[in-house]
C-alpha cells in the first residue's frame, strides 16, 4: 500500500492511499518505487502537466487515447481481480459507480470462464 501519494483530483491537490498486491505486481512496483523514492514528501507524484503526459504517452503508444491506462487498469482489475462497481468506483475515487461500465470491459472469453 502507497499512503499519502499526492495526486491532482478535478485539479486540487489530493493525497491517496493506492492499494497494490505485491505478489501480482511485482514488475510495476518494482518500477514505481525507482522512481518514487526521491520524492519529497509534499511532493506531486508526476512533476508535470496531464497534458505533457499525454504528449509522452503518445510518442510511445500511438494507437493510445487519453483513458487508455484508465480502461487497462479498471478491465485488469474486473478480471484479475475480480472487482465489481462498488470496489471500482472505490478505487478510481469516482462519484458514481455506474462509471465502471465505461471504464471495464470483458469479452466473450472472460464471461466463458464465469459459466
Amino acid at each position: 500500500v502507497f499512503n499519502d501519494v499526492y495526486t491532482l483530483k478535478r485539479r486540487m491537490p489530493k493525497k491517496r492511499t493506492i492499494p497494490i498486491r505485491v505478489d501480482m505486481e511485482k514488475e510495476f512496483i518494482d518500477m514505481f518505487l525507482g522512481y518514487a523514492r526521491d520524492l519529497l514528501p509534499d511532493e506531486y507524484l508526476f512533476k508535470f502537466s496531464r497534458q505533457r503526459g499525454w504528449q509522452i504517452v503518445s510518442k510511445h503508444i500511438p494507437n493510445a487515447f487519453p483513458h487508455y491506462f484508465r480502461h487497462w487498469r479498471n478491465t485488469d482489475l474486473k478480471k484479475r481481480y475480480r472487482f465489481d462497481a462498488l470496489m471500482m468506483q472505490q478505487f478510481n475515487d469516482w462519484a458514481s459507480s455506474s462509471q465502471a461500465a465505461t471504464y471495464a470491459h470483458l469479452d466473450w472469453q472472460d464471461l466463458a470462464k464465469e459459466m
